[in-house]
């Protein structure tokens, strides 16, 4: 797999893997309830996010024979934050599909969610999303995209800590057998769902983890 930062007009390419890999995320359905809805908040949402994570922060690729397959996106230190919202027209459907009140309280949850990572001392590199296309998942396509270009282009930029926060047990896996140390553990209690929300960190120094 090849590694390189996004285009612009591979935007949409990156939300549509974005979109098949969060699309059974419960983080995501706490504050929609009705199918039809819910598709057009998630839908809206993942094509914010990678805009604003491309405009905001640093978007990379992974490509096979061409074809992009996995996308991440980093924010450095000193980086705005990455909004899952906007005031464009998608973001109007957003607002509509989940209601102004609850779309307050989704982005509420996105705080408290991030809230760990970000009382960590800078330098701070945040990894905001790591998705890998359907068919890839469970051939190291995402180990890879973490070990042969985030974390060595973090300790080409300065290095400082990675952090992250994960929602799902498969990700806890995923992360801590990547090297990430577990550093925070909280229940996300929301409109009468309780979520996990764990944060993770790695000290990145000269090209190689500690």
């Amino acid at each position: 797999m090849n590694f390189r930062r996004a285009r612009k007009n591979e935007i949409g390419i990156c939300a549509e893997i974005l979109k098949d890999a969060f699309s059974s995320y419960s983080f995501f359905k706490v504050y929609v309830d009705n199918q039809k809805r819910e598709k057009v908040f998630f839908d809206n949402m993942m094509d914010i996010w990678m805009k604003n994570s491309y405009k905001n922060g640093t978007v990379f690729v992974g490509t096979e024979n061409s074809s992009i397959i996995a996308v991440a996106a980093l924010r450095a230190p000193g980086d705005k934050d990455i909004a899952f919202i906007d005031c464009s027209v998608k973001g109007l459907k957003m607002a509509a599909a989940c209601g102004i009140k609850n779309l307050k309280a989704f982005l509420k949850m996105c705080e408290a969610s991030d809230d760990a990572c970000h009382k960590l001392p800078d330098p701070k590199w945040h990894l905001v999303l790591l998705a890998v296309s359907g068919r890839y998942k469970g051939r190291g396509a995402g180990s890879s995209m973490l070990h042969d270009c985030i974390i060595p282009y973090v300790a080409n930029n300065g290095g400082g800590l990675l952090t992250l926060n994960t929602n799902t047990q498969s990700n806890r896996v995923f992360y801590k057998k990547n090297g990430f140390y577990e550093f925070d553990e909280t229940m996300l209690h929301e409109n009468g769902k309780c979520i996990g929300n764990w944060s993770y960190k790695m000290a990145v120094v000269s090209g190689r983890a500690e």
